[in-house]
């Protein structure tokens, strides 16, 4: 019997029956859809773009997820959930969702955690959609491509709409995640591998316009003033120095060596004088600002240690289910009221770790390491397996580990938790472990890069990468990892 073959679209005859098998282009169809929807929804996360208009009072964002949603639930109606916990990132990561949500009733103030768990099962309807959505190479790449461009608009709009605070330190906006600075630098910072991977895949033109926009991405991270952003991105360079070659080793050098020289001259005297807290204590001949800067800087540190320190004391208090998602700023305030100390603010812990386990218990904390621990081991596994037989997957993994990594170090001056874009993020290196893990069991069979729509650019592949062999349709489980049909 006659096969027919057409486009992507084009329905695949039943070999019993000679009747199209229709549902195989369908979720083909549905798989390219929601993946478009990844991107945008991703590339909206990470720049938050709709946060500076008043469009944003349109709930944009609401209705992509809606319809994401929908699209990952009609795929897995189809497909299955079979093996959704044999993947171990997932499984801690549903694990961690299940458990912040059964510490919930035993909250000390549900109305405030109420909208943090809603928050929460979104995160993981998102990673569910990304890893689903994202477990072919193709369909990763437009993800990761609306992730780096989501970094990239974010710190053009710096130059247009930003605002600075005590020291000169760029915020963006008058309200939203933005705002602060921290948390803008970590997230320019895990933007920018999926940037330099979307350069990588372009070429002519447009390929050195992305390699050189990666500048204004550093640029405007620098001008955060982000001491946690600073050590994430050292952590990320550490990544790519040592998977590096000889020449990248060179050249990563000398970047860092003229990038320092740079801010020196172009950072404001308040931000550079933030980074030497690092490094020195104060001197006797500076001037009135700079010490006020550095006292700034300085309480900021000690401040943060305590909150720590704080919210270490919570959770020996509160081992099991913690004080409710999202409570502990009031309860750590009510205790320094307490004890006669001063009250202040209301304060999270910066500190993500210790965030989970203060408001969740310590098995929340177990969990959210777990995640980050298996997805950095797939990210490096991923490597490994690929390099010197895919060297655009390695690369993939590379820039992967190297966000993943960032992740973990800035985690520990940021308060995460709760929020929407970590979870694109963990997604995509799930999504990507799943898709080497294709790779490995069909080596001779390699899919063309087509054209990144939308928001990605070309992506033109070595003639090596022709595909040896039409590819058959295959069966994912929940989190995106290939099955098989029978």
């Amino acid at each position: 019997m006659e096969t027919r073959k057409g486009n992507s679209a084009a329905a695949v005859e039943n070999t019993t029956g000679g009747i199209p098998d229709l549902s195989a282009a369908s979720a083909r169809e549905s798989s390219k859809f929601g993946a478009i929807l990844v991107a945008i929804y991703a590339f909206i996360e990470a720049s938050r773009i709709l946060e500076l208009s008043s469009i944003y009072k349109l709930h944009i964002p609401l209705f992509l997820f809606v319809i994401l949603a929908l699209v990952t639930l009609g795929m897995l109606i189809q497909r299955g959930i079979h093996g959704f916990l044999d993947n171990k990132a997932s499984f801690c990561f549903a694990a961690l969702t299940v458990w912040v949500v059964i510490s919930f009733p035993l909250s000390e103030w549900r109305a405030v955690s109420f909208p943090l768990i809603e928050k929460t099962i979104q995160g993981l309807i998102l990673f569910v959609a990304v890893a689903q959505l994202g477990s072919t190479e193709k369909h990763w790449r437009w993800i990761a491509a609306g992730f780096g461009y989501g970094a990239l608009c974010a710190s053009i709009v710096s130059f247009f709409l930003a605002k600075t605070i005590v020291g000169g330190r760029l915020v963006i906006g008058r309200g939203g995640t933005l705002t602060d600075p921290n948390e803008l630098a970590l997230s320019l910072v895990i933007g920018l591998p999926f940037l330099l991977y979307t350069a990588a895949l372009s070429k002519g033109l447009k390929r050195i316009v992305l390699y050189a926009s990666s500048i204004l991405v550093l640029y405007s991270f620098a001008r955060t003033g982000s001491r946690g952003g600073l050590l994430a991105l050292m952590a990320m360079l550490l990544v790519f120095f040592i998977l590096g070659k000889t020449t990248q080793k060179m050249a990563m050098i000398v970047a860092c060596v003229v990038g320092i020289a740079a801010g020196v001259v172009l950072l404001p005297h308040g931000i550079t004088d933030r980074f030497t807290t690092f490094f020195a204590v104060h001197e006797d001949n500076v001037s009135n600002a700079t010490e006020s800067h550095l006292d700034s800087a300085v309480a900021s540190a000690e401040g943060r240690k305590d909150l720590l320190i704080q919210s270490l004391q919570i959770t020996a208090q509160h081992p099991l289910l913690g004080v409710g998602p999202g409570v502990f700023p009031t309860v750590a305030r009510h205790q320094r009221v307490a004890n006669h100390q001063s009250g202040g603010a209301n304060l999270v812990t910066h500190n993500t770790y210790t965030e989970y386990s203060a408001e969740a218990g310590v098995l929340a904390f177990v969990f959210w390491t777990g995640t980050l621990f298996f997805c950095i081991r797939y990210a490096l596994q991923a490597y490994r397996s690929m390099s010197g037989l895919d060297d655009l997957l390695a690369f993939a993994a590379r820039d992967t580990l190297a966000a993943m990594i960032a992740l973990a170090v800035g985690s520990c001056f940021l308060s995460l938790a709760y929020g929407l874009k970590i979870p694109v993020l963990l997604g995509l290196t799930v999504a990507l472990h799943n898709v080497v893990q294709a790779r490995r069991e069909n080596p001779k069979v390699a899919e063309t890069a087509p054209a990144l729509p939308m928001l990605a650019g070309s992506a033109v592949l070595p003639a090596s990468r022709t595909p040896l062999a039409p590819r058959k349709p295959r069966r994912f489980d929940l989190s995106g990892r290939p099955r098989n049909r029978y």
